[in-house]
């Protein structure tokens, strides 16, 4: 890069003396004498200030009014932003692509081995799929995206004789399907027009790769930002570098190419596959349920004149937040009151966390609310300056509700004290404040419920972009994608029994707080059961395994996008080690998000002191006998010996205290900051989720009351678009089916892969939603919203009315946006299926049977095994 000649004595002197810097800097010489290690302090005017987003920031600085000045080649020619990998290069000038008008076009390379003898033997182990997926330098990328009015560089010298020479930079002008037609910006042939055509390339340094390659390809790169060592020879007046905080690991697993290496074979010839439908079609006859909360009896506006404010602080985590909230809004309905909007206690009691937003607005979009809910409620941000004292002062009632608080609880006793005293509090801890299921007279409440959860609380702008960028890139080349939670959640595990499913510190960690929760009174039954008993009662959850099991008994194949959603997975990743063996293309929101985007939902925040583990002081046997011996009865599942170990990783991270002390510690300032961040976890994973192809739960309907986040998903999804596929296994019938060693079910025609099949496509349709009706509707509306917040088009299904009885039909208006034509479904969609299955299945004549996925041959695992 070379320095320009100023038009100013001022312009020289600020030139050379900036060179001389750079020279010192690069010499070592710059700074106080140093052992080849130094901080620089830059100077005020190189820097960037009042950065929010890094890469839009150096954009707009480096690239002021770009629209306007797209076709002025000085302009172009003059500017870059410099940047050390390829990788940061990609997602600038990706930034910049996007902010340029018009619609962008795509080009393929066509990848194949070379035919280079060095290649004999090995030809056909690497596939076409890999070959798209080398990036290197030098080398055009296998999807090159361009717009008119974009700048490229060339990556080839096509005719040296006219300029179009490597490293010569270019302005498009036109994108045809064959040729590139563009201008050039940089040279002595600046303002030539050039036509650039596909060739063949050969990276340049093919020792890098494990086999020599062709890439058929247009020979061009955008260019508004480029590696530092490519804009060696560049003449640049305004240049941006752009260092950000990325490794290249960082970035590598963030980009979804590298992550899903194998699709699934969805179609031939734009037919779905046999047993595409079975996977991922819609369930037929619910079709025809549609999302209808609206009031259909009178349900006039709030009143103007209410009975006073009702404020509200609510603990929990993120399913509780949700489904307390409905139940709020529908209680101040009731009283007539004025809601505040509620406290989230989960940030409130974090330190430091961002100031750009309050405690609602932290997870959800606060105008939204409001302007949802104008016509039910009267909802207010905060109480009057007046009350505000009055609440400090502590001159208000306060009343902390169950979730099982019915109608009269409020109407006889929280009425009169708000009548009286113009404002009360509720203290809402147990995931709701309002009996699930209410008399037939109050149904209005119950749509009122659902339009707060399904229209009212909508996540805030930031953590919505997001969900919806994961799910585009879980979708990426039209794959299809499941999504799977596990409900393995310390608190619940505890309340069930669950203790022995663990091992070693996992297993007392969980008996430790099923301790607490006796203390508490909030179980009554003894300290130690036997966990494998309640596992087969279908009181515990099934465990990543096993659902891995059922999935590849029900025949999806090893290469299925599967979506991990959970912000706390009890047990970590030693849980999930099996699951991943089975389905290489499992990935969570830490794959699929760069760690700024993550980072960029928290908002500025302020330093906290490093949570750092200290060592335990070391102590030789003897002691450790004495202290075993002294320390009395502890609540683990088993006694152990009393030699039992405890091993180094036992005594690291947040559990170490198991070790060696009988209370757990209190939460320090950084786990009360991490509880806040899983709030923003949990509300991007109920986002994909929601939206996914296929939903599976790991632990649902637990039998405890509190509202559960695969319960919650599964309800948005019924009431949404109620025909998507949403697995409701019967956890005690799949306890049953693993336990069970009878012979009969190794028949073929008995198979257990058959029996497992069966049950879980009878648990998407009429089956499934009649135990949901009966086990979780009690316990949650939003977990089964229908049929109160639902309607049928008049064609529905004589299924749906022996599920529902009468449902209500839409109007008119409605049914006339609304299409019941389903591309992956249709009337004979199960019997192909399992026609085809029962093919596959059928004994040869030597007795044997040949059994495999539908959509993907699978020769390496039989869950009959």
């Amino acid at each position: 890069m070379r320095l320009q000649v100023g038009d100013s004595c001022s312009n020289v002197a600020e030139i050379r003396d900036f060179s001389e810097w750079i020279l010192k800097v690069g010499d070592g010489e710059a700074g106080e004498a140093n052992d080849e290690e130094v901080e620089l302090e830059l100077p005020n005017d190189l820097l960037i200030y009042h950065i929010t987003d890094p890469i839009a920031s150096i954009v707009d600085t480096i690239y002021p009014s770009l629209q306007n000045q797209l076709w002025n080649p000085e302009y172009l020619q003059e500017r870059a932003i410099l940047a050390p990998t390829h990788e940061i290069v990609e997602l600038v000038n990706e930034y910049v692509l996007s902010q340029i008008d018009g619609d962008a076009k795509i080009y393929y390379s066509s990848d194949e081995v070379s035919k280079d003898e060095s290649n004999i033997g090995v030809r056909d182990l690497y596939s076409t799929e890999f070959l798209n997926s080398i990036k290197c330098s030098g080398l055009p990328n296998h999807e090159l995206k361009l717009k008119v009015g974009a700048i490229v560089m060339l990556l080839r010298n096509i005719d040296q004789s006219r300029g179009s020479c490597n490293d010569t930079r270019l302005i498009v002008t036109n994108l045809g399907s064959r040729v590139i037609r563009a201008t050039v910006v940089s040279g002595s042939h600046k303002g030539d027009k050039v036509h650039i055509a596909r060739i063949t390339l050969t990276p340049s340094d093919s020792s890098k790769f494990p086999v020599l390659f062709d890439r058929r390809q247009f020979p061009v790169a955008v260019c508004f930002a480029m590696t530092i060592n490519k804009s060696q020879g560049q003449s640049l007046a305004h240049v941006g570098l752009y260092l950000p905080r990325y490794s290249y690991a960082d970035l590598l697993q963030y980009t979804p190419v590298h992550i899903f290496t194998d699709d699934l074979a969805i179609s031939v010839a734009g037919t779905p596959v046999v047993g595409y439908k079975r996977l991922w079609g819609n369930v037929r006859f619910l079709q025809s349920l549609q999302p209808y909360s609206n009031p259909r009896t009178y349900f006039p506006d709030p009143s103007i004149r209410s009975n006073g404010f009702i404020y509200a602080k609510i603990f929990g985590g993120f399913e509780k937040i949700r489904n307390s909230i409905a139940d709020l809004v529908a209680i101040a309905r009731m009283l007539n009151a004025t809601l505040v909007i509620p406290e989230i206690q989960e940030t409130l009691r974090s330190k430091g966390i961002s100031s750009s937003y309050t405690s609602f607005s932290y997870l959800y979009n606060e105008e939204q609310f409001l302007a949802a809910l104008k016509n039910d409620v009267i909802i207010v941000k905060t109480l009057p300056s007046k009350l505000k004292e009055a609440r400090k002062q502590k001159q208000f009632p306060t009343f902390k509700p169950s979730r099982s608080a019915s109608s009269s609880y409020y109407i006889d006793e929280v009425l009169p004290a708000l009548k009286e005293a113009k404002a009360v509090g509720l203290v809402i801890s147990d995931g709701g404040c309002l009996q699930a299921t209410l008399s037939p007279s109050l149904a209005e409440y119950q749509r009122l419920r659902c339009r707060v959860a399904y229209h009212g609380l909508r996540f805030r702008e930031e953590i919505l972009a997001l969900g919806h960028e994961v799910v585009k890139r879980l979708r990426a080349s039209g794959q299809p994608y499941l999504a799977y939670h596990p409900g393995l959640v310390r608190d619940t595990l505890a309340y069930h029994g669950c203790a022995e499913l663990f091992q070693d510190v996992h297993s007392e960690l969980i008996q430790y707080k099923r301790e607490q929760l006796i203390k508490q009174r909030i179980i009554r039954e003894e300290l130690s059961v036997d966990s494998h008993l309640r596992k087969i009662n279908g009181s515990c959850p099934l465990m990543p395994e096993e659902v891995g099991l059922l999935l590849r008994a029900m025949g999806y194949p090893p290469q299925t996008r599967i979506y991990l959603a959970g912000s706390e997975i009890f047990g970590g990743q030693r849980v999930l080690i099996p699951l991943r063996a089975m389905y290489t293309n499992l990935v969570d929101q830490t794959s699929l998000c760069t760690k700024q985007e993550l980072l960029s939902l928290w908002g500025p925040e302020n330093l906290l002191a490093d949570d750092a583990v200290e060592p335990l002081p070391s102590k030789n046997a003897k002691q450790l006998k004495e202290e075993w011996d002294q320390a009395g009865p502890r609540p683990r599942p088993l006694p152990p010996p009393p030699g039992r170990p405890f091993y180094h990783h036992e005594k690291e991270g947040w559990y170490g205290w198991i070790a060696e002390k009988d209370v757990e510690p209190e939460p320090s300032s950084m786990d009360l900051r991490r509880k806040t961040h899983r709030l923003l976890w949990s509300a991007l994973d109920y986002i994909v989720s929601v939206e996914a192809d296929a939903f599976s739960p790991g632990f649902h309907n637990d039998g405890s009351g509190w509202p559960d986040f695969s319960s919650l998903v599964m309800g948005h999804r019924l009431y949404e678009m109620a025909s998507l596929r949403t697995y409701r296994p019967d956890r005690k019938y799949l306890a049953e089916m693993f336990n069970s060693s009878s012979d009969n079910l190794y028949h073929p025609k008995r198979s257990w892969i058959l029996s497992v099949r069966e049950h879980l496509n009878k648990s998407v349709g009429e089956e499934g939603l009649l135990r949901e009706l009966r086990s979780s509707k009690p316990t949650a509306l939003l977990s089964h919203p229908v049929p109160e917040c639902s309607c049928q088009t008049s064609n529905s299904d004589v299924v749906l009315a022996s599920v529902y009885g009468n449902v209500v039909e839409c109007p008119s208006w409605m049914e006339k946006g609304i299409s019941l034509q389903d591309p992956i479904s249709g009337q004979n969609d199960s019997q192909e299926d399992e026609l085809e299955l029962d093919r596959q299945l059928e004994p040869d004549e030597d007795g044997s049977t040949q059994t495999k996925p539908s959509i993907e041959v699978d020769e390496e695992m039989d869950p009959d095994d």
